[in-house]
């Protein structure tokens, strides 16, 4: 017979078994829905923060479902100021206004069969940055057949509102000096030694690798992109004078150019208005101040003044 004090170790000893167990089962439930967010979090990333990047010589394009890490859209005024002599200040001459858009973003993969469709699109975003030729020689020949360089390396690129057209609210125009590709190396690497021997069957029927390359491959889990977009707008730039009578009041006012969608984050204000300094418009609270314009009113004066 077991003394009390015996049992009662035993017991305790059984309790905190149970509560082990019952503490891993619940720890493995939470691992289990979180992979199961996991796996569909691509899918639902392509729906609502899709990036898409055309290639415009050859009009292909790559989209990728982005976790947006970090955004900048840069505007710099550029002058071009001469120093006279005997006068203080310099006589500033207006050149241009510059944008940029620099933006950094992650492809996360939640399975082989993703990181393998994640690493495609780099390898597709890559060859982007190449020119059209003008003429190519037979497949296997070497590329010194084509010479001569028929369109340059532009891009469009559309992330909802805030990289769009301001005209017609699809990609916006422009070129990049580069991409930069960095594999999360904390996140670590789908392994493939091209001996077919990854778990659960996910690379393709009649290969031998995940990327088919019957070789050693290492498939980032996660890819950090940056880039820094030179923006070409194809509409024009810049206030105008508007037309006599158009507008808000009764005076003239001042419209900016910027596109039928509004510049430049597409928002409903397609074409912003600013009372003349000497024409006298008082506020009106009915339209917030003057400053918004009726649909029916801001087509008729783009067509006038663009």
């Amino acid at each position: 017979m077991f003394s009390d004090k015996f049992k009662s170790v035993l017991d305790q000893l059984g309790d905190n078994v149970e509560r082990y167990l019952q503490e891993r089962e619940r720890d493995q439930q939470a691992k289990n829905e979180a992979n199961r967010s996991m796996a569909t979090l691509p899918e639902k990333l392509g729906k609502t923060y899709k990036l898409r990047i055309n290639h415009v010589p050859t009009g292909g394009f790559v989209d990728f479902p982005a976790f947006l890490t970090g955004f900048s859209d840069a505007y710099n005024v550029n002058w071009n100021a001469e120093q006279v002599f005997g006068r203080s200040d310099p006589i500033a001459t207006y050149q241009n206004t510059r944008r940029a858009i620099s933006v950094s973003f992650n492809v996360v993969a939640a399975s082989v069969n993703e990181a393998r469709n994640n690493l495609n699109k780099v390898n597709i975003l890559l060859t982007m940055l190449y020119p059209l030729y003008q003429s190519g020689g037979a497949s296997g020949q070497k590329c010194g057949d084509a010479t001569t360089v028929n369109m340059g390396p532009l891009l469009r690129i559309k992330f909802g509102n805030l990289i769009a057209d301001a005209s017609t609210g699809g990609p916006l125009l422009g070129y990049v000096n580069g991409f930069t590709m960095d594999p999360e190396l904390e996140d670590g690497f789908f392994l493939d030694d091209g001996d077919n021997s990854m778990p659960g069957g996910e690379t393709e029927v009649g290969t031998s690798s995940i990327m088919g390359t019957n070789g050693i491959e290492y498939i980032p889990k996660n890819i950090r992109l940056n880039f820094e977009m030179t923006v070409l707008h194809e509409h024009s730039l810049g206030w105008v004078k508007g037309p006599e009578g158009k507008g808000v009041g009764t005076g003239q006012k001042y419209y900016f150019r910027g596109g039928s969608k509004g510049f430049p984050y597409t928002t409903s204000k397609a074409v912003p208005t600013i009372a003349g300094e000497n024409e006298g418009d008082a506020p009106d609270s009915s339209n917030n101040g003057g400053d918004s314009v009726e649909e029916s009113e801001q087509a008729s004066i783009l067509q006038q003044i663009t």
